[in-house]
């Protein structure tokens, strides 16, 4: 019986990774490097049409230091 929750458990766990995957509309890139704050900037393969009639969406998010601390 416990074998077989197990099993339920990776399933469902794959399948939300999958589902995830196929439903993700960009990328949200965030830049720490300035002392300011940090930075947006959004990656969009897709048309913003196609976004804008859409309840939620979902983003890969990217936190990177874009500048050099120099």
């Amino acid at each position: 019986m416990f074998v077989l929750f197990l099993a339920g458990v990776f399933v469902g766990a794959i399948l939300t990774v999958i589902i995830m995957r196929t439903k993700k509309m960009g990328v949200l890139r965030v830049d720490t490097s300035s002392d300011d704050g940090p930075y947006l900037f959004l990656e969009l393969p897709k048309n913003v049409d196609e976004i804008c009639g859409r309840k939620y969406v979902i983003f890969k998010v990217c936190v990177k230091n874009l500048l050099s601390q120099k």
